[in-house]
């Protein structure tokens, strides 16, 4: 069963930081929330290789 986390503010530092150390050792989805659309799609674009 796949499971999916909601990191609410996830673009800011600790956000940031907690959504790269569950991408490289967790097999789960990640949705991220914040109120700046640029620094999701910078977040985007520096992980898209981490799956």
């Amino acid at each position: 069963m796949n499971k999916t986390f909601l990191i609410l503010g996830g673009y800011g530092n600790a956000g940031r930081l907690i959504a790269e150390l569950l991408l490289q050792e967790t097999p789960i989805q990640l949705v991220l929330a914040g109120t700046t659309t640029s620094l999701g799609y910078l977040f985007i674009n520096r992980c898209a290789g981490n799956r």
